[in-house]
């Protein structure tokens, strides 16, 4: 075989090897687009918030199979370093979804605080840089002093008011009165709706406890900002402007109350923080600790003229947003009653904990986008959850709804779990493989396993009632 023959073979194996290390996958243009963001320089990123920097945390992306991560100086034994680079950093690749990869968040991971999201096959490049420049806002925010411990939270979320109709109404009102002074193109105007707004926000105020007033301020400078820094981050990126209008959809909608409630204020908080920009375009750098967004648009809008709140109320068609949202919280209140219904069927099971030993729901990992309350004390997770006690007890929820209840007087603390056992659970009581569950006091290890609930129990007993099974932790 001539030389060059023998060369070219050469170069077509590297080549061939070199594309088969590389991983092909449905995170490939996401990955691009990712470090398209992550070569900006210092002074764009300033532009959302001063010494804010993709590059300063370490970013992961999965869907349900895979996930990939980069900039982590110790990713762990689940992830396998590629020889790819994104934007100078080691690309790292787990052909298994992490357990504690769920939701879009900021969360600790091999002792570094990370940002991950998930990757939608058809997400839009808006819509990832959208949630890019959010979920990495995040992992800045726990760097930053001012923002030291302004989190909502969410164990107060579903607890807000479930039928109060005048409390959604105002509140519906408010961000449309928002909504207006951000679009209007005139700064008189918009200060006359920031007036508005505020005589409203009084008003709904006076029937909320302080703890839920405090929520509320938080999530707006939480979420809210976050939110705030993924639409600058289309901004710098160079999208239009109606690229950010998609979020008015947290707005506009009448959506499922109270878990809406919380969306709502992502929207609430960066309409405020935009009118801030507006207004006072330095107020990043004089916020002053224990700052709330409300109070400081409120102290660069001067009142402007005398606001009646009957004319506010007109004007925004108070009677035919109470009667809708009339309406919405009677379905609402239906389909909880369903929910009940749906997991307490026949040959359910209880989980319950002794009286002085509640499980304490500080420890429990949930997405606060599916939770709910159904009845007093009662609430549903429609989606993920993670509770543990010590070496004694291990839940673990993977898209199935299930009850828990609230312990008498404590807000924090559940006394039962209800669910539905799933039709693929396979059950071990004390090693041996069992169908059903009989009475028994003795119990050294309950396990269930199924693809939506995986179940440990050490030390119980279990009961047998005529629609269900009680397993009671000693």
């Amino acid at each position: 075989m001539k030389t060059y023959r023998i060369s070219l073979l050469l170069l077509i194996l590297v080549f061939f090897v070199s594309s088969c290390a590389q991983p092909k996958s449905d995170f490939d243009p996401y990955l691009r687009l990712l470090e398209k963001a992550l070569d900006l320089d210092q002074s764009k990123f300033n532009k959302i918030w001063p010494d804010y920097n993709l590059n300063n945390f370490p970013i992961g992306l999965y869907n349900e199979n895979e996930a990939y991560l980069i900039n982590h100086p110790s990713p762990g034994d689940l992830f396998q370093k590629t020889n790819r680079k994104i934007h100078n950093y080691v690309l790292y690749h787990s052909p298994k979804k992490p357990d504690g990869f769920f939701g879009n968040t900021s969360l600790e991971y091999n002792g570094h605080r990370i940002s991950i999201f998930m990757i939608d096959q058809d997400m839009s490049e808006d819509s990832f840089y959208n949630l890019l420049f959010h979920e990495v806002f995040h992992s800045f925010q726990r760097d930053q002093e001012i923002f030291d411990k302004r989190f909502g939270n969410v164990i107060l979320q579903p607890f807000f008011p479930l039928d109060d109709l005048e409390f959604y109404t105002l509140s519906y009102i408010e961000q449309m009165i928002l909504k207006d002074a951000y679009l209007s193109d005139k700064d008189e105007q918009a200060r006359k709706k920031a007036q508005q707004y505020y005589m409203l926000s009084e008003k709904r105020n006076s029937m909320l406890d302080e703890k839920f007033i405090e929520f509320e301020s938080n999530v707006h400078i939480n979420e809210g900002i976050a939110t705030y820094a993924g639409n600058k981050g289309l901004e710098i990126m160079g999208f239009p402007e109606s690229s950010k209008q998609n979020l008015f959809k947290l707005i506009n909608e009448k959506i499922d109350v109270p878990t809406g409630f919380r969306l709502r204020c992502y929207s609430m908080g960066r309409s405020l923080a935009e009118l801030l920009d507006r207004f006072s375009p330095d107020w990043q750098t004089n916020l002053q600790p224990g700052f709330t967004l409300d109070e400081v648009l409120r102290s660069v809008v001067e009142p402007l003229y005398d606001v009646k709140l009957k004319d506010i109320l007109k004007k925004y068609h108070y009677e035919e947003v109470r009667n809708e949202f009339k309406t919405l919280l009677v379905q609402q209140a239906k389909k909880r009653e369903q929910q009940k219904k749906d997991i307490l069927k026949p040959g359910y099971m209880v989980i319950q904990f002794p009286s002085l030993n509640f499980l304490d729901m500080s420890s429990m990992r949930f997405d606060p986008m599916n939770i709910s309350l159904v009845e007093e004390q009662l609430l549903c997770h429609k989606s993920l959850l993670i509770l543990g006690k010590k070496d004694r007890f291990q839940f673990k929820l993977n898209w199935q709804p299930i009850l828990t209840e609230i312990a008498p007087g404590n807000l924090f603390m559940i006394s039962k779990i209800y669910f539905t056992v799933p039709e693929d659970a396979q059950m071990t009581v004390n090693g041996e493989t069992v169908s059903e569950l009989d009475d028994n006091p003795d119990i050294n290890e309950f396990i269930l396993e199924s693809k939506s609930i995986q179940l440990e129990i050490r030390e119980a007993w279990i009961t047998r009632e005529d629609s269900h099974s009680v397993i009671e932790l000693k």
